[in-house]
This record gives C-alpha cells, structure tokens and sequence, in this order.
C-alpha cells in the first residue's frame, strides 16, 4: 500500500495531502505539450502508459504553464481522475517527474498515487555533488548509475574531480602522454600497474549527453597548480626543475607544483583548456587551486623572476597571479572560473566562485566581499568519504560524518550579512577517493548521506523535523533498493 503521508524526498516546499477517494490509478492516456516532449521517456518507460495527442481524452497532462515562477518549479496535482503536471520549462517538469515516480507504489498489481496538491521550487540553484575519479577510477557505467541517483535527488551539478597527484584521467589529444604516463600509477620495480584507465573524449561526451538528458550540468576540475604530480611525471617540463617523476602513489598533499616562472606552462594550459572547454557545453570548469605547497616557487629562479617583474612581494601573490591568469584563459573560451577556498589567498579575481570546504569561515568572508559562494564544509557536513560513524568497522577516513550532521548542516551560516545572503549559490557534498577503490563503495559512502543533504539543497533548513525526515527516508530507501543501490544502513546519528 502508499505511504498515506507525503513521501518525497527532497521534500517539496508546499503540499496538501486530499483524502483517500482522490486517490490515483496510474492508466489511461498521457497527453505532453510538444515542450516537453525530450521528457515523455522519463514516464512512458516508468510506467508504461499510452500517449495521446488529444488533450481532451488524457487523464494525464504534462502541460507548459508560463505563470509558474523559476527555471526548475512545478506544481502537480494528482486529484480522482486526473493528474496535472505544469512547469514553465522541461527542467521543472522533469523534477515534478521524480517526485510522481516517488508517490506512485503497487497496490493489488495497480500503479496508485495519493490525491496531493504540489507547489514546488528549489532553495539552491546549484545543488551538487563531487566524485574523485583520480585516486581510483570510476567507469562510465558507473557514473551513469550516480547520474541517475542524482537525478532522483534533484541535484543539478556533476563536479568531476579529474586530475590529482594520483592520476590524469582526461584524454587531451594535443598532449596524449598525460594519459598513456598519467593514468598509470606503477605499483612496484617491474612496472605493474594499478589505476590505469583513463577517459576518451568520446567517454567524456557520452557522459555529458546522459547528464544533460536528466538536467544535470557536468563541471570538469583540472587541479592546479598544486596536486599535480600526475601531469608533470607525464612532461617533466611543467616543473620548476625538469624533475623526473612517477605518478604518485601516496594519498596526502603533495609538494609537486607547476611553474609559474615559464611560459610555456601558461601554453600548456591554454591548449588544455581549449579542448576541455569544447567537451564541456556547460558554464563552468573548476581550476582546482587548493594545497599548493609552494616550496619549489620558493627556490626556482624563474618564479622569482616573476614576482619580481610583476610585482608581487610573496609566493601567496605569485599564486594569486598564477590564478587569476588562468581565469582569464577559462573565460576566453567561455567558461565561468571555480575554484576551491584558497584562491581568495593573495587576492581574489572578482568573477571566481568559491567552494568553502575547510569549514564555513572562508565562505562567509568571500559573500560578504561579495564573491559567490558554494558551501561544502569537511567538517561534519558535506564530506562523505567520512566515516558514518565513530567506529572501528566502519569504513572512512579524516572524520566522522553521519547522516543527521549532514541533514542538519546549514549553509546561510552565522556572520553572513543579509546582502551577502544571496551569494551563497548552494550546497555539494564532496567524495574523495583515496581509500574508496570501487563503484559499490562509493555508494556506500555517498548515500544516504547525499540523500539528506539534498533536502538542505532543495527544501532549505526551515521548518524541519528529524523524525519527519526519517519516515520519508524509510520510503526513500525502497526507491535505493529498486535501482540496486547499495546504501549504508546503519545508525543515522
């Protein structure tokens, strides 16, 4: 039988239950306005009704409605005969979609739904998650799977943590050795390998086809300067020292760093960029920016060169150039500049989104200097390669992180101004993959904590009840197991 309470997660931001004669028998005909017909799979597939182009004659209506304020809202109302549907573009209608599968269940060999009146819109714009494919690979099938977990989620932004120390997992085709050296780790003196895939470009495209079809921007991160052992064992020239490497083999941060003495790496960087900007049809590319240990700027006689030509007292500010110039190549060929907290360090491009990670404090300053800002503090909130729990057996490293920390994280955190408010664009939950080495574990790790931090994403943190949540989540947890899921299922606190 349905759950007779609302059961969907993110939860919606207002919702009337009717009573149980408005209950719904999903059959009968779907008639979608011809806007909307790149969604009609996302049902017809799900629940095998008939279409119609008679709106007449449908009992199911997907309809465009231009009242309906905001890119990604929709109100659905599922009431005796009828369910309607309506949103003012295909985004919105595809979210109403989820939460229809999510009220529907089996009853007596029927597809049923509860009468319900739905108005619903997103608290966040940018509602994200980060996968770490460089410290161990993920397959495309693989990320096919967690794009349609995020889809389920009504998270809108695939952060794609691509290159680090422990591998380059990008084909560039101007620079084919970053994959055939960079995405090869060798494990021991006679040169086994281990972690050694990359992706095509054909891989990248397919990738991002599967994600636009579910409403779900693709954001490449390059990391840079820093965390980039991996590009300069596979072309020394990139260091300040021509310095002969292998791929790293080791988790932790790293001293190898790109030179920002040479031009030749500005050259490089360029042609990268170039090709990732063409793969990548969305709006953003994330330049890393985090934990450059600047110990070889420090000695490198061209890096001193150019604090000394461009006017920069310390090598914070030789980073901060170092940035700033790549941003302005990301923006030549299109793109938005990301990058991870330290990029305020030395000062801050005005254009540059900042992802506050090592806490909350870096975010609250860059809103209020006006910056936007994305939080995704490590701090028991939004990292998931955190153990669930304090416990020996639990798999995890850096921290704890259980679910109703994450449910209770909030994003518009203390000491932000009312006039900054509106520069905290969203909320990500981050993945690292140091000791996650197969697609069942990240899993493990990611949900059900993604799961309750998208109600952060979507709802907002007003107006909430744990208990409330935890309900909805039992029903969630049967539409995990559908999909094969493979979720941890211990304590919640």
């Amino acid at each position: 039988m349905y759950n007779k309470n609302m059961n969907i997660i993110p939860r919606p931001k207002s919702y009337k239950l009717l009573g149980e004669e408005d209950n719904f028998n999903l059959e009968g005909l779907l008639f979608i306005d011809r806007l909307f017909e790149t969604e009609k799979s996302c049902l017809v597939e799900h629940f095998n009704v008939q279409t119609t182009t008679d709106l007449e004659k449908a009992n199911i209506k997907f309809l465009y409605n231009k009242d309906i304020k905001g890119d990604e809202s929709y109100t659905l109302n599922i009431y005796k005969e009828t369910i309607t549907l309506c949103a003012n573009n295909s985004a919105g209608l595809f979210y109403g979609i989820q939460s229809l599968k999510q009220l529907c269940c089996i009853n007596d060999g029927r597809v049923e739904a509860p009468g319900i009146i739905i108005t619903d819109s997103p608290r966040f714009t940018w509602r994200g998650a980060m996968v770490d494919t460089s410290r161990h690979f993920m397959s495309v099938k693989s990320l096919k799977k967690f794009l349609d977990l995020l889809a389920i989620h009504k998270i809108n932004k695939f952060h794609w943590h691509l290159t680090d120390d422990q591998g380059w997992r990008i084909e560039i085709k101007k620079y084919p050795e970053l994959t055939k050296i960079g995405s090869k780790r060798v494990l021991n003196t006679v040169k086994e390998y281990y972690s050694s895939d990359f992706y095509s470009q054909e891989d990248i495209k397919s990738i991002v086809k599967y994600a636009m079809e579910r409403h779900i921007e693709v954001i490449p991160e390059i990391d840079i300067p820093g965390h980039s052992t991996a590009a300069i064992a596979s072309i020394k020239e990139l260091s300040c020292i021509n310095e002969e490497l292998n791929v790293a083999t080791t988790w932790g941060v790293h001293n190898k760093i790109l030179c920002a003495g040479k031009e030749s790496v500005f050259t490089w960087l360029d042609d990268v960029i170039k090709e990732i900007a063409e793969l990548f049809p969305g709006r953003y590319i994330h330049l890393g920016g985090d934990e450059a240990l600047k110990d070889y700027w420090e000695s490198c006689p061209l890096c001193q060169k150019r604090m000394e030509d461009e006017g920069l007292e310390n090598t914070k500010e030789l980073q901060s150039y170092f940035i700033k110039r790549v941003s302005k190549t990301i923006n030549k060929y299109g793109k938005k500049v990301l990058g991870w907290e330290e990029v305020i360090e030395g000062g801050l491009a005005d254009d540059i989104t900042v992802f506050s990670w090592q806490g909350v404090e870096v975010g609250v300053e860059a809103a209020n200097k006006g910056h936007d800002v994305i939080m995704c503090p490590n701090q028991s909130a939004c990292y998931f390669d955190h153990k669930h729990l304090d416990d020996e057996d639990e798999p995890g490293w850096l921290g704890v992180c259980s679910v109703k920390d994450t449910w209770s994280f909030n994003p518009i955190a203390e000491g932000i101004t009312e006039e900054a408010k509106k520069h905290i664009l969203g909320v990500q939950g981050n993945t690292w993959t140091e000791l996650i080495m197969y697609p069942k574990t990240l899993e493990y790790m990611v949900f059900p904590r993604l799961t309750a931090l998208s109600e952060t994403m979507w709802y907002g943190v007003e107006d909430r009840d744990w208990e409330e949540f935890k309900n909805r989540l039992k029903s969630f947890k049967l539409t995990l197991d559908n999909m094969g899921v493979n979720y941890y299922r211990g304590d919640l606190e």
